[in-house]
């Protein structure tokens, strides 16, 4: 894996992920949302940012696994 990627790098990238999500959790607790297409919205970018978190996990795992 260090050939292949800096962990640093991956560390910084799961943590603006865990960041955005954060933020965007917090936009839906603090009631700002305006209507159900915006309720939708973030929580479809939400998901999003899980599954590609998830993602990069897998693929890590993988490649740790490969070497």
């Amino acid at each position: 894996m260090s050939d292949f990627v800096d962990p640093r790098f991956l560390d910084l990238l799961v943590s603006r992920l865990n960041d955005t999500q954060s933020h965007l959790k917090d936009t839906l607790v603090s009631g700002s949302i305006e209507n159900y297409d915006q309720y939708n919205l973030v929580r479809g970018k939400i998901d999003g940012l899980e599954l590609a978190k998830r993602d990069i996990k897998e693929i890590v795992d993988q490649v740790m696994v490969e070497e």
